[in-house]
């Protein structure tokens, strides 16, 4: 980084920026040169087409400042690379056991699951619908055990 906090552009990126800003000059100083003429001028359709003109060139200068952003490496407003994540607040838990050298105690029934979770389709063997698509796109009319149908 420069003294005066500005970055230093590579020569490729120098040499396109300064085409950017050419552009941007040029349609600038077009856009105010049709403006006289649109004041100048009392014909609607010259009007219209004056303007349609103006408006084309105020398109083109803010697609050209797009690339002057992308050329500089400056991310698009509103979006960020990398969100900071909020830290959340930890929860204050008690102790599960107090300090001394006591026997841990066994846990309560509530806290014991007694039924076992259900299978999940991921399971190896287990079809899915999704196995009984693919088979029949595939030409195969047999549909994978365990789809039920």
């Amino acid at each position: 980084m420069l003294a005066n906090g500005i970055h230093r552009v590579r020569p490729g990126r120098r040499l396109s920026l300064r085409q950017v800003v050419d552009l941007q000059k040029f349609s600038f100083e077009a856009a105010k040169g049709l403006s006289a003429d649109f004041q100048e001028t009392t014909d609607k359709e010259e009007r219209a087409r004056v303007a349609s003109a103006i408006s084309n060139l105020a398109k083109g200068w803010v697609s050209l400042q797009d690339a002057k952003r992308e050329i500089l490496g400056r991310p698009r407003a509103g979006v960020r690379k990398h969100a900071v994540e909020k830290h959340k607040r930890r929860e204050v838990v008690a102790p599960l056991a107090s300090w001394s050298s006591a026997a841990p105690a066994s846990p309560s029934p509530a806290a014991v699951p007694t039924d076992r979770p259900a299978e999940t389709p991921f399971q190896k063997g287990v079809a899915t619908a999704a196995d009984a698509l693919f088979a029949t796109a595939q030409g195969n009319s047999e549909l994978p055990a365990g789809t039920g149908k």
